[in-house]
């Protein structure tokens, strides 16, 4: 590809994978992400490497797995000598630039109000905002109507007037406009804390939901679901919160829809690639649980739309091929017209996309986690099965089985069931090889005949 195009990530946080109605969610609309796939590729097997914001953004933003430098869920602060894909967009002559939530200088989202604004009013130094040339970006805040960023080196931060998705769309939409090089292209990863907890929506979307009739799915238990009180809701009741985080998916659709009729009217849509993807998704009751970290589908799977018609990208297309965020770096380097890097252990998704080939080389993708429910996990995933191991540091043990494709609520797990032993020994050891190829340190107890890793004999 001769013609270097500009590449928008558009990066939600907390959206789960079936909360869009181009996904099937009969509760919300979602016209302009909708419309984004139609024009675009609709991966509906994608999946967070690692459910969790810290993690999950190193994976985007280095391309390594998070594994490799032991990282924790939060509260951890990325080297400055690694090396990102800003980094690698650098050297191709783009221009570089991050708008939102970093969350990877070491900000931990616990203890007071007080002090969790004191995080999203720190400047992040140069070296560590990971290689980004312009930068209109903040650690994080939690509070949707409370948020500063700061401008490229300015030490004083800029006050979002209104809402933060509202201010964050329109920050990206003033560099494409006026505050960019033109003699380059961009490079841009908007970053927005919605429908990230607390739960919390302009008015106007609030209005809409309110006593709204919902759908819920049918892995959630009505009477225990009523029980969860979501983590920082403002909220007094569970199907209150959950009406919320649809109203913030619908404000987030709208200003997909105000960035594309942007693109279109400054000329610029032909020429962008746009790349919509979350870092995790959000329990919202399922399972009796609430939050993310968790192997299951309403935590781990997440939304990846990648449009790009100019490129060759075939519209309207749907694919089960399993992929996650450790994907994403080599599909943006594809798009830029990049190579591959040796390093980097995911796939180019590009060439399948557009026609080049018609499935990817592997078979399923390794996901990783820690902390819930009580140790460490691991799963491997393919287009139709998920299988995971639990365990504490001592070593993980055959957990789940889940058959996705006849089961895609998760409501039936498979791993004592006698027809299925032969399956489940196979994907142990394809998750077992993979660990081994990624250098993972989890401690994987012997099972189905094969030896025991990291167990230290």
């Amino acid at each position: 590809m001769d013609f270097r195009p500009n590449i928008i990530v558009i990066f939600p946080d907390q959206l789960r994978r079936d909360a869009l109605s181009c996904s099937g969610d009969p509760n919300v609309k979602t016209p302009h992400i909708d419309l984004l796939a139609q024009s675009g590729a609709r991966f509906q097997n994608a999946s967070s490497v690692h459910p969790v914001c810290v993690p999950a953004r190193f994976c985007l933003i280095t391309g390594q797995y998070p594994h490799t430098r032991m990282i924790p869920t939060i509260g951890w602060r990325m080297s400055p000598i690694e090396r990102t894909i800003a980094h690698a967009l650098n050297e191709a002559d783009y221009e570089t630039c991050y708008v939102g939530k970093w969350h990877l200088y070491g900000g931990a989202a616990k203890g007071s109000i007080e002090h969790r604004r004191k995080i999203g009013t720190t400047h992040i130094p140069q070296e560590y905002r990971g290689g980004f040339q312009r930068w209109r970006g903040f650690e994080f805040r939690n509070d949707h109507f409370d948020t500063f960023y700061f401008v490229d080196d300015d030490l004083v931060p800029t006050r979002i007037e209104g809402y933060q998705t509202d201010g964050l769309f329109d920050a990206s939409m003033r560099f494409m406009e006026s505050e960019r090089d033109r003699r380059r292209p961009f490079f841009l990863i908007l970053s927005v804390e919605a429908p990230h907890f607390p739960f919390d929506a302009p008015e106007e979307y609030r209005k809409r939901w309110e006593e709204r009739e919902l759908l819920p799915p049918p892995n959630i238990n009505l009477a225990e679901a009523e029980k969860l009180q979501v983590q920082g809701s403002k909220s007094k009741h569970f199907w209150d919160d959950f009406r919320t985080y649809y109203a913030m998916i619908e404000n987030l659709d709208d200003n997909v829809g105000r960035l594309m009729a942007f693109l279109q009217n400054q000329g610029l849509k032909d020429d962008t690639a746009i790349v919509f993807y979350s870092d995790h998704g959000e329990m919202m009751g399922s399972h009796g649980l609430k939050g993310k970290n968790y192997a299951y589908e309403e935590s781990a799977a997440v939304p990846l739309i990648i449009s790009y018609l100019k490129g060759g990208v075939v519209p309207g297309q749907v694919y089960d091929s399993p992929v996650s965020t450790i994907d994403l770096l080599p599909t943006i380097r594809g798009l830029a017209g990049l190579d591959a890097e040796e390093s980097n252990p995911g796939i180019n998704l590009l060439p399948l996309i557009s026609g080049e080939t018609k499935a990817l080389e592997r078979q399923g993708v390794l996901l990783e986690g820690e902390a819930k429910p009580g140790g460490m996990w691991r799963c491997w995933k393919t287009d139709q099965y998920k299988y995971t191991v639990h365990g504490d540091e001592l070593g993980g043990k055959p957990w789940q089985l889940f058959d996705l494709k006849n089961d895609p609520y998760e409501l039936t797990n498979l791993i004592d069931h006698p027809d299925c032993q032969r399956l489940v020994r196979d994907l142990h050891g394809a998750l077992r090889e993979s660990m081994l190829q990624s250098g993972d340190h989890y401690a994987l107890e012997p099972a189905f005949g094969y030896p025991g890793l990291n167990m230290g004999y």
